[in-house]
């Protein structure tokens, strides 16, 4: 029971990620307790003790980009399972990212 309360407040914490996509759709997504998004994020918030809101997910080309509501920016050169996200910090690609969203 303990595992399943705390799943339903991260759950809470993490909001609802909204993907644009291609075709200009919008899909959410929840809190994934597995899910490689979900996993960062969750791995990220325990190291610096704050949970901000999934915001955006957004791709282009093959590149894939979330950002939470606190500015957090995760990044994956393609959805693949060889290849995983990783988080871009201020000087990466964050300013011709966000200029493209």
């Amino acid at each position: 029971a303990a595992a399943g309360l705390r799943d339903e407040v991260l759950a809470a914490l993490f909001g609802t990620l909204a993907r644009r996509l291609a075709d200009g759709t919008t899909r959410l997504y929840p809190y994934d307790p597995s899910g490689p998004i979900s996993t960062a994020w969750l791995e990220r918030c325990r190291r610096e003790l704050v949970f901000p809101e999934a915001d955006t997910w957004w791709s282009v080309a093959s590149r894939h980009f979330v950002r939470f509501t606190n500015g957090w920016l995760l990044y994956a050169p393609a959805l693949s399972d060889r290849v995983g996200w990783r988080w871009l910090e201020d000087g990466d690609l964050a300013g011709e990212v966000l200029s493209a969203a």
